[in-house]
């Protein structure tokens, strides 16, 4: 007996299982679905949360690979939604094609007046805070995991 070859059934894109993502969460907030009806668009709805996250996932791994560069390592450029990292001239803004820092952003560095210093974790401070601290990492986080 010979076994059903599979069809050429095509894979809905990214673009597609997020519309109808979108569907689902529409209709379940517009409460109108029975209660079994909305159970099931929500397990449709987590299903399609899940394969989006991971197909987006799997194109941020193949954009790093794409930008590593020749000595191995990665030039990592932050994603801002909206923007392309050019300037208003449409150039990156930056000689290298990151991104400028601007001042209070680049790493401290040590004058007469304000000298490095290290803190518990081994990383030099210059001694003051910035006027934006939540860039600055505290003292008291060793393995630099807090998001302030």
């Amino acid at each position: 007996m010979e076994k059903k070859q599979h069809s050429n059934v095509q894979k809905p894109t990214f673009e597609e299982d997020l519309e109808r993502l979108e569907n689902i969460v529409n209709e379940l907030e517009a409460g109108i679905l029975p209660l079994e009806d909305a159970l099931k668009r929500f397990e449709e709805g987590v299903r399609l949360y899940r394969l989006c996250e991971e197909r987006l996932k799997d194109a941020e791994q193949r954009v790093e690979i794409l930008l590593k560069q020749a000595d191995g390592s990665i030039a990592e450029v932050p994603f801002e939604e909206g923007s392309d990292g050019a300037g208003d001239d449409g150039e990156p803004s930056g000689s290298d094609g990151l991104p400028e820092m601007s001042p209070d952003q680049q790493a401290p560095s040590a004058s007469p007046d304000r000298p490095l210093s290290s803190g518990p974790s081994g990383k030099a401070r210059s001694g003051r805070r910035a006027a934006d601290s939540a860039s600055l990492l505290p003292d008291d986080d060793p393995a630099g995991e807090l998001p302030f």
